[in-house]
């Protein structure tokens, strides 16, 4: 049997999407609360940001769902979150989406959450 441990992607657009770092635990207990920062790397300047978090369960259904999202102005220059891990043991999908005028960057990263 194989187990995925850490797993992550980034996908971009646009002519200089933003540089963005993932700060996100990969393992959590059922419950438990979590930190999650996507933070834009590049000077903010007066440009504006906008983004969005998401969580997903990790699984089939997701690559064929599409996700509504919903867009909030990012004054300080990325997604700062707490998440709450599901009740039950089970892998999510972290994703941020990160949107500057001159490009869009979507960082996804599996967070483990395991039973107590």
């Amino acid at each position: 049997s194989q187990e995925i441990l850490t797993e992550r992607s980034q996908v971009t657009s646009g002519e200089n999407p933003p540089t963005v770092t993932v700060n996100l635990p990969e393992q959590v207990t059922t419950g438990q609360e979590y930190p999650f920062d996507a933070i834009v790397t590049e000077p903010l300047g007066d440009r504006v940001l906008l983004g969005t978090a998401l969580e997903e369960p990790v699984g089939p259904d997701g690559y064929l769902t599409p996700a509504t999202l919903d867009l909030t102005l990012l004054p300080a220059g990325g997604l700062f979150k707490v998440g709450q891990a599901p009740a039950t043991p089970e892998s999510r999908w972290i994703s941020a989406i990160i949107i500057r005028e001159d490009g869009i960057t979507e960082v996804t990263q599996r967070l483990r959450v395991v039973g107590q």
